[in-house]
């Protein structure tokens, strides 16, 4: 867990290219720690969120880095980001519609495919399937019995 905030109340600055949103929004500046892949998602968010990537705070949204709703996960996003590292992009959590409320922003590494993480409870690769119900598992030992 990053930043547990909340929109109520707050300016609507920035315009989703994916879902329409005139709620108000928070943003926060982030810098890459390591390079690889970055899951940045509002799960345990309390309403229906958007999240945008940006390169500053005037920037554009950054090509594909919309997301409202990930599929099969109710109201809550979801972006997947490749970045160096040292590199700094600024995370928006929106709104659908005028939706406000209490928010989750978590950052996460993601990995191309979960082999070797099969028994940690997380979807490490972002295919929605954990464990060992994930392809990626099938010959990993927790996996076997």
């Amino acid at each position: 867990r990053v930043v547990v905030g909340s929109t109520v109340g707050g300016p609507d600055r920035f315009t989703p290219s994916c879902a329409t949103s005139t709620a108000p929004d928070r943003s926060y500046m982030w810098t890459a720690p390591i390079s690889g892949d970055f899951f940045i998602d509002t799960f345990g968010s309390t309403y229906d969120t958007m999240l945008t990537l940006h390169t500053s705070c005037t920037g554009p949204e950054l090509p594909g880095m919309c997301n409202d709703d990930v599929p099969g996960m109710g109201t809550e996003s979801r972006l997947r980001v490749t970045l160096r590292a040292g590199a700094r992009v600024l995370i928006v959590v929106d709104g659908w519609a005028s939706s406000s409320g209490s928010f989750v922003l978590n950052i996460s590494r993601a990995f191309p495919n979960e082999t070797g993480l099969c028994s940690d409870g997380l979807d490490n690769d972002g295919d929605l399937a954990i464990d060992c119900a994930d392809s990626d598992c099938a010959m990993d030992t927790a996996c076997t019995p």
